[in-house]
C-alpha cells in the first residue's frame, strides 16, 4: 500500500494520541488543568478529522459502495458518541478533590478503550474503506491544502513532518516549493 495524504494523517492521529496517552499515564492531580486542555485540543482534531472525511470522502465513497459509507458513519458516531462520554469524565476531574487520583486512573482505562477503538477504526479505513482512493488523496494536496490554511496550517505540517518517511517528506516539500513560487510569481497560473 502506497502513502496517501489518509495514511500520513492517521499516522499524525495516532502519535498525537499516543502523546496524550503519555501524558495521562503519567499524570498526578497537579496536572488536571493540563489534562484538560490537552484532551480538549485532542478531541478537536479528532472531530475535525472525522468531519472532513465525511464531507470530502464519503459522498464518492458512497457513489462506489454505500455499505462502506453507511459503516463509515456508523464508527464516527460511535467513536464521538465514546468521545462525549470521556469529555464528560475529563470536565468532571477534580485536582483537588481525595479521588482524583482514582479518577485519572480510570480515565486512563476509558482512554485506553477508546484509544483500541480507534486505532481499529483508522486500520479499517486504510485497508478497506477507503483503499481504492490512493489517486484522490496525494500528499501535495494536503500540502497544498495547508499552505493555504497561514500559520496554522504551516504548525499542522510540522508537525505532520515528524510523522512522514523521506518519500512522504518528498512530496510534502514539493508543495512547499510550488507554494512559495506562486507567492513569489503572483501572476503565474498556479
Amino acid at each position: 500500500m502506497s502513502a496517501t495524504a489518509l495514511t500520513v494523517i492517521h499516522k499524525h492521529l495516532r502519535r498525537e494520541m499516543f502523546d496524550f496517552s503519555m501524558r495521562l499515564f503519567r499524570a498526578g492531580p497537579h496536572q488536571v488543568p493540563a489534562i484538560k486542555a490537552a484532551f480538549a485540543e485532542l478531541a478537536a482534531l479528532l472531530r475535525t478529522h472525522a468531519a472532513q472525511e465525511e464531507a470530502r470522502l464519503e459522498p464518492a465513497l458512497n457513489d462506489r459502495d454505500t455499505d462502506a459509507a453507511a459503516r463509515l458513519l456508523r464508527d464516527h458516531e460511535r467513536l464521538d458518541a465514546e468521545l462525549d462520554r470521556l469529555s464528560a469524565a475529563v470536565r468532571a476531574l477534580d485536582g483537588s478533590s481525595a479521588r482524583c487520583t482514582d479518577a485519572l486512573l480510570q480515565l486512563h482505562l476509558d482512554w485506553n478503550r477508546y484509544l483500541g477503538a480507534y486505532l481499529l477504526h483508522l486500520d479499517d479505513e486504510e485497508r478497506d474503506v477507503f483503499a481504492g482512493f490512493a489517486g484522490h488523496m496525494s500528499l501535495e494536496g494536503i500540502a497544498q491544502s495547508a499552505l493555504a490554511q497561514g500559520e496554522e496550517g504551516k504548525r499542522f505540517l510540522d508537525r505532520l513532518w515528524s510523522v512522514t518517511t523521506p518519500t512522504e517528506r518528498l512530496a510534502i516539500e514539493d508543495a512547499h516549493a510550488d507554494a512559495a513560487y506562486c507567492a513569489e510569481n503572483a501572476a503565474a497560473a498556479c
